[in-house]
Parts: C-alpha cells; structure tokens; sequence
C-alpha cells in the first residue's frame, strides 16, 4: 500500500535510543519483569545477571542502579509490555541515551527518577516528592515542557 501521508512534525528520538555523541558501553541481562526503554533499571534478585524496574520505595545508588534499558529496534513493539520479563535486555552504563522528561528540564542539570508510586516512570532535573537522585546522569539537552531529553550515562564498569 503506497503512502499516503507525511508527518511534518517526526520525532526527533525515541525513548532508549542511543546516540552516536559518547563512546557507549552496556551489558547484557535478563529482565525481571516487564521493563520500559529508556528508563533506569536496578540489578534483580541475581545482581549478575537479571534487571529490574524501579518499583515504589527502591533504593537508586550505585550499588542498586544497572544502567538504562536500551531500545533493540528488532524487538516487535508491545506498547503494554515493552520488554517482557525473561527476555534480553542491554543496559547502557556509560554512553548518551535518549530519555521522556516529565517536565521541562535544562542542559548540565542532574537526572532524578521516580522512585515512589504515584512517580514511577517519572524523569525530571530537580528533586522533588518520589523523586531520588540517578547517580552517574546528566541531561544533555533542555526541554520547555515534557517531552525528549538526550542524558549522559557515566557507571563504573560492571
């Protein structure tokens, strides 16, 4: 079937793309649950091998935070369950990434997610109720409102 519109607003990025801007490097891992591209993901029961979402309470520090999940492109799109419990997972631990803000943000500011309940999946530059600090993450672009924001991901190797 021939096309038959253009979008003359596309996306500049989708959530857990990658940008060619850093040297990237990520690990493989297995998920614990349903994850989301583009979000931040702790180390599961076994912290060698699984990740997991942040879930209402959870400790984010270095020793808890893995990386964030990357977007795999060959992965048929589920928009109820991205990335399924039991399947592979990249997790980027230095590299930039493309992220969904929850409000606007500024360039050089800090990376705080959601770590409470009525916040999880929530992605902002200023702390604030359910939100913690991310270590090793920076925003790289400004938003004015919600919307696509490039962060830096600086982990130690794992």
């Amino acid at each position: 079937m021939p096309q038959t519109t253009v979008n003359d607003d596309p996306a500049i990025a989708y959530e857990g793309q990658l940008s060619d801007q850093l040297p990237k490097h990520a690990r493989s891992a297995v998920a614990e649950g349903a994850i989301v591209a583009g979000q931040p993901v702790l180390r599961g029961t076994d912290p060698d091998t699984q990740a997991i979402a942040i879930a209402d309470s959870d400790t984010v520090d270095e020793s808890t935070l893995l990386g964030w999940a990357v977007l795999e492109t060959s992965r048929a799109f589920d928009a109820s369950n991205p990335i399924a419990a039991n399947d592979p997972v990249t997790v980027l631990r230095k590299g930039a990434i493309w992220v969904l803000t929850s409000a606007a943000v500024v360039a050089g500011n800090p990376v705080y997610v959601g770590n409470a309940t009525a916040q999880l999946g929530d992605i902002d530059d200023a702390t604030g109720t359910g939100l913690t600090l991310c270590p090793g993450a920076r925003f790289l672009t400004s938003t004015s409102g919600a919307g696509m924001a490039l962060i830096e991901v600086s982990l130690p190797a794992s």
